[in-house]
């Protein structure tokens, strides 16, 4: 690894530490409602080992605003915009192109992506911030990983059928957003589940329920033969970092 490389790691190193300081603790890879997007953070183990880098996808900056060429928003809702390109996905298409980003070239598959905010003005506009995005799409990327046909049954076998449920909603087409509409809400509440209704707070238990199965199913033996990894447990928060400068 040369030099350029190393400097590149760190930076990528301290974006993703920056992104877990700002999201509540159990909410983080280690955490109890965690733990899925853990599994999309953790990398390729043990082909590659290294763990997942979000990569930029086009910028908003102040001229675009004075023009009003920003992106067009779903529903009146101004987001930092952010995706996640399954291993089958057709990327074939060049530049990539969607209504909420701005299309940067060629995209590859298996890859969390989003779109950075860099007109201050612009980003206290929005509804979320980049690290809700950044771990909503690490959700989205964990799912993908899972053997969900496989912890569905171990879950029934258990007599467990509130996480078998949940298993197979995660195998529905885009069903883990009935998971993640919770977690967002409770990253977006700062972690205080008091200001969240008693659907999302029914839904954040079902998870934390569904998670644990999850730990007692990834065996050593079985993260192995997998090539998976359980997230280490949450650590304490850190110093602010490169997102928060936009954000106070």
């Amino acid at each position: 690894m040369n030099g350029r490389q190393q400097s590149q790691k760190l930076m990528d190193y301290e974006l993703m530490m920056d992104v877990f300081n700002r999201v509540p603790a159990e909410a983080r890879p280690g955490g109890k409602y965690g733990l899925i997007a853990g599994f999309g953070y953790a990398g390729d183990y043990p082909t590659k080992g290294d763990v997942t880098t979000p990569r930029q996808f086009g910028q908003q900056d102040a001229v675009m605003g004075m023009f009003n060429i920003v992106p067009k928003m779903r529903k009146g809702n101004k987001r930092v915009a952010g995706f996640y390109t399954p291993p089958n996905m057709d990327v074939s298409r060049k530049p990539y192109t969607s209504e909420t980003l701005f299309p940067m070239g060629s995209v590859e598959t298996d890859n969390v992506y989003y779109q950075d905010i860099v007109d201050p003005k612009e980003l206290k506009k929005v509804i979320n911030t980049p690290d809700t995005t950044i771990m909503h799409e690490f959700y989205h990327r964990g799912v993908n990983k899972l053997p969900l046909k496989e912890l569905t049954k171990f879950a029934e076998k258990k007599g467990d059928k509130d996480s078998s449920l949940i298993f197979s909603q995660l195998q529905k087409k885009a069903g883990e957003h009935f998971l993640l509409e919770a977690i967002d809400a409770y990253v977006d509440a700062n972690g205080d589940e008091s200001k969240l209704s008693r659907v999302m707070r029914n839904k954040l238990k079902g998870i934390e329920k569904a998670n644990e199965v999850i730990r007692e199913f990834m065996t050593p033996k079985k993260q192995k033969e997998l090539g998976l990894r359980i997230p280490l447990k949450e650590s304490k928060p850190k110093k602010k970092g490169m997102f928060n400068k936009f954000l106070e």
